[in-house]
């Protein structure tokens, strides 16, 4: 009499533990994301040998829209001469020189 309401009853309890199954990994699967795009961003500023005080100066100003066309295209050269504008002289060359080297080593590798 209530076969269907029992064979309703197991399929829900069997439904309910692959969405757990799923929900698990979904969270594990953003976790990871999560972590490789840290390593990406933490592997992207030691290429570039900047300090912590130089990254948040040149955050700062992309946040504050100093730096119009950052995001929009490849115009490094003028991004750049803005930037060191803005920096003392010692530090600007520092970071002229560490952001060129590492856009040349990125051609390079997207060359290939």
């Amino acid at each position: 009499m209530f076969e269907r309401l029992e064979k309703y009853r197991a399929e829900l309890m069997k439904a309910k533990a692959r969405r757990a199954d799923l929900d698990a990994k979904i969270k594990e699967l953003e976790r990871k994301c999560k972590e490789e795009e840290n390593a990406q961003i933490h592997g992207m500023v030691h290429a570039m040998n900047m300090t912590p005080e130089q990254l948040q100066k040149v955050l700062a100003k992309v946040s504050e829209g100093k730096l119009p066309g950052v995001f929009e295209d490849d115009d490094y050269d003028e991004d750049l001469d803005q930037i060191i504008a803005e920096m003392d002289a010692e530090e600007a060359k520092e970071i002229e020189v560490d952001m060129k080297n590492y856009l040349d080593s990125e051609d390079v590798s997207n060359e290939n």
